[in-house]
């Protein structure tokens, strides 16, 4: 027990009694230790979010770059044949 649940324990004890100043001060120990058990599974899970937001930030970056890459690859072959096309027509 902190020294804040000694404090607390002593005065509940003389208001309600041992056994209930007792209770009063574990029910709210168990209280706040779920509550942090709570709080860092969430935690947790939102830093598992959040690296995984990275990582699919990165793969849209990536494949747009492989999409641009071949769009103009595209555009070049088809500025070309219609080159070829109206020059050997002449």
């Amino acid at each position: 027990m902190s020294t804040i649940e000694f404090k607390l324990y002593d005065l509940l004890k003389s208001k309600l009694g041992t056994t209930e100043a007792q209770a009063v001060v574990e029910f709210i120990h168990i209280e706040i230790n779920s509550g942090l058990e709570k709080e860092t599974k969430t935690l947790a899970t939102k830093e598992v979010v959040k690296d995984e937001m990275n990582r699919l930030e990165l793969k849209i970056e990536q494949t747009k770059h492989e999409t641009i890459k071949w769009m103009f690859g595209f555009w070049i072959t088809l500025v070309l044949l219609i080159l070829a096309n109206w020059f050997l027509k002449k």
